[in-house]
């Protein structure tokens, strides 16, 4: 009963802990944002979203950024992401007024032979612009009690934001030693499983699987 008693204090304190480090980074916390946060009512604003190109070829994307509100267009802006790559896709826009929801979403996508590439499509989520923008996590704001969102929500964020510098990293160093095979291929592989998300998640829960058998190893 003291081992089993003292089991779960040890795994709350470990949630607890990752929680206050994740709160204290205070890293992005969605794939769309805006700067200068600090902007003034109808001064002008750059709108940004971070695409990843995780296909095996190069991709022409366009980045369609939408007033969610009024449902009209801010703009459509395009450019080309190397394979198993990232790039910021920017648009000028002016502050609003009132807190505005823009939605970016990835309405094209080809490759060199203007093959499409629909894996790419889709949307890449939502920023609040405005003075008091709602914190979200590639657009998704958690539901639950208040408790749970201010902890479930900076692990999340500091997550994403490491899952996305990790595959930048890889992806160029990758590109930075074409002549070594071995080298290439691990590299290859990072930047592929910090691409996609799916991958990442799932070897992060399989990692804490693990970690929470070998604690019940450890104190039984």
């Amino acid at each position: 009963m003291i081992k089993r008693l003292s089991l779960i204090v040890l795994f709350f304190v470990m949630m607890l802990s990752v929680g206050k480090v994740s709160a204290a980074a205070a890293l992005p916390s969605s794939a769309v944002w805006f700067t200068p946060a600090s902007a003034s009512v109808g001064s002008a604003i750059t709108l940004n979203a971070l695409v990843y190109n995780n296909q095996s070829v190069s991709a022409t994307v366009t980045v369609t950024f939408t007033n969610t509100t009024s449902k009209e267009k801010i703009a459509a802006m395009t450019d080309t992401i190397a394979a198993q790559s990232a790039k910021t896709i920017t648009a000028n826009w002016i502050m609003p007024a009132k807190n505005t929801v823009v939605t970016a979403t990835v309405t094209g996508a080809f490759d060199k032979n203007k093959k499409s590439l629909p894996a790419l499509l889709g949307v890449l989520g939502t920023v609040t612009v405005g003075n008091t923008p709602t914190p979200l996590i590639n657009g998704i704001s958690f539901p639950g009690s208040t408790q749970l969102n201010a902890w479930f929500t900076p692990v999340l964020t500091t997550m994403e934001s490491f899952r996305k510098k990790e595959a930048i990293s890889f992806a160029h160093m990758r590109d930075s030693n074409p002549g070594n095979s071995v080298t290439n291929t691990y590299y290859t592989m990072g930047a592929s499983l910090f691409t996609n998300p799916a991958f990442f998640y799932i070897a992060a829960l399989l990692l804490l699987l693990l970690l929470l058998r070998f604690i019940v190893n450890l104190i039984f």
